[in-house]
């Protein structure tokens, strides 16, 4: 199967969630994203002190790479179309 690959925006997140590519960008923000909570959030959670913001702390700990690691697929996988 020929990877997927996008030329206009609209066609852009069919590539970011195809399964291999979701997979791997899913993973590297499992990744990434457990570390960051480990060095960002670590105080707060041993300390017992968990809150709305420190949810939404997490969610951005995790979401940025995902959102990284997309942004790398899209700008591997651009296709310019050739005028004519």
């Amino acid at each position: 199967m020929e990877p997927r690959s996008w030329a206009r925006l609209r066609e852009a997140p069919l590539v970011c969630f195809c399964w291999p590519n979701l997979r791997r960008t899913g993973a590297i923000a499992l990744a990434v994203g457990t570390v960051l909570v480990g060095i960002n959030q670590t105080g707060q959670l041993v300390r017992g002190q968990f809150h709305p913001l420190l949810v939404g702390r997490i969610l951005l700990d995790y979401l940025v790479p995902f959102l990284v690691s997309n942004l790398g697929v899209l700008s591997g996988t651009r296709r310019r179309d050739s005028p004519g």
